[in-house]
């Protein structure tokens, strides 16, 4: 589940860090525009932050239950060697 939603949480960085990219090159070329495009920028940036910090969340998710799950393992064997 949390691997699944990461790969789109990846997925969507990789667009927003292309759409940046993509404002930046206009920017340069239009001098007009520049206030609204440094906005867009900022938005994208901060929900760059938005989706890593829910990418690390995930991460840390899934590692919080891995362990869980590795407790768990051992406290069962643990229980079955004794009977």
């Amino acid at each position: 589940h949390y691997q699944n939603e990461n790969s789109i949480l990846f997925n969507k960085n990789k667009e927003l860090r292309q759409r940046i990219k993509n404002l930046e090159e206009q920017e340069s070329k239009n001098t007009n525009s520049k206030e609204l495009i440094s906005q867009n920028i900022e938005i994208y940036e901060h929900r760059i932050r938005d989706i890593t910090q829910a990418f690390n969340n995930n991460i840390d998710q899934i590692r919080y239950e891995k362990e869980y799950s590795e407790i768990k393992c051992k406290e069962w064997a643990d229980y079955f060697s004794f009977i």
